[in-house]
């Protein structure tokens, strides 16, 4: 090589020894914020599988909900249907006298799935108001469930 050339000397100049230091430099900077990256994915997709695993909780026990939920609504209808079919048993006296005393919309839920004629003999030996007052619950929840509205004919109270 010639004693002048720049072969070797302008790669160790102090200006490239910078731009060495420099580069690595950054080499090493980019290379840190790769594993900072890299880690917060792994994170993340740990946390995607632990939603995912909640969430398949999550539905089971919906699921297990739906299924208390109609058993209890099962266990309360057949507890409806025996008290309908006791309160038709028991003399309209006797049945008046307890329906006088229950609250109406409890009243009205029973004597509206009672057969008509059973529960005609008992409203009628019922308190006159009372009696008035259930009939106008069940006639506002059969409104409700899409009847006719015949509460405008109804005289008010």
């Amino acid at each position: 090589m010639p004693e002048g050339g720049t072969g070797e000397a302008s790669a160790s100049s102090p200006g490239s020894a910078e731009l060495l230091a420099t580069l690595r430099a950054r080499g090493e900077a980019l290379d840190q914020r790769e594993r900072e990256l890299a880690e917060r994915v792994a994170l993340l997709e740990l946390a995607e599988t632990e939603i995912a695993e909640k969430r398949a909780a999550l539905a089971e026990a919906e699921k297990d909900l739906a299924s208390t939920i109609a058993l209890a609504d099962g266990a309360a209808e057949r507890d409806l249907a025996q008290l309908t079919t006791i309160y038709e048993n028991v003399k309209p006296k006797r049945a008046a006298e307890i329906f006088d005393t229950m609250e109406p919309s409890f009243a009205s839920g029973i004597l509206s799935r009672m057969a008509p004629t059973a529960a005609a003999e008992v409203m009628t030996l019922m308190d006159p108001e009372k009696a008035y007052s259930i009939t106008l619950l069940i006639a506002a929840r059969n409104m409700n469930a899409g009847g006719e509205p015949m509460l405008r004919t109804l005289p008010a109270n």
